[in-house]
């Protein structure tokens, strides 16, 4: 009965002994671009016609974003695998609101579609990495910290999806 829940025991073990790491693996084919981020916003939003400020941009703050996963220094890629890149699209796009309504939603969809497009939504048998469920917590955890437990929060969910 347990031993579906070793992965999830494993993570809060880690954690309360302060051994919490993330160790992403996988490789980004797929680049996001700011079109294709407004893109998968607007076929969101259509889901939701009766919500008249759903995907409107502030200002050039949803570029930022895009362009912070993908920002380098001296030469190196600050955010490397394809775990890191979506976390930390899911964390900004929640805490830095560059929409005005809707960002964790915005966040969500912006996340599943970079895991999907990048090949490792889904595990090798089909089963996905990240429930529905698991998401929104996830994406409420984000919504609900301090900025200052951004890398915590991060790695958790880079752990979600690499031990998931």
């Amino acid at each position: 009965m347990l031993a579906a829940y070793i992965p999830g025991l494993t993570l809060l073990r880690d954690y309360d002994e302060g051994l919490l790491d993330a160790q992403p693996t996988a490789v980004p084919g797929w680049v996001l671009t700011l079109d294709e981020a407004r893109q998968v916003i607007r076929q969101r939003t259509a889901e939701f016609p009766e919500d008249r400020l759903l995907g409107r941009e502030q200002g050039t703050a949803l570029a930022s974003v895009v362009a912070t996963i993908y920002q380098g220094f001296d030469g190196h890629e600050l955010y490397v695998s394809t775990e890191e890149k979506a976390a930390n699209l899911l964390y900004l796009v929640v805490k830095d609101h560059p929409l005005v309504d809707e960002n964790k939603r915005s966040a969500a969809v912006l996340f599943v579609t970079f895991l999907a497009r990048n090949g490792i939504l889904n595990r090798n048998d089909g089963t996905p990495r990240i429930t529905s469920l698991a998401l929104a917590a996830a994406t409420l955890m984000i919504a609900m910290s301090d900025p200052g437990e951004k890398r915590l929060r991060v790695t958790l969910l880079i752990r979600m999806l690499v031990d998931g």
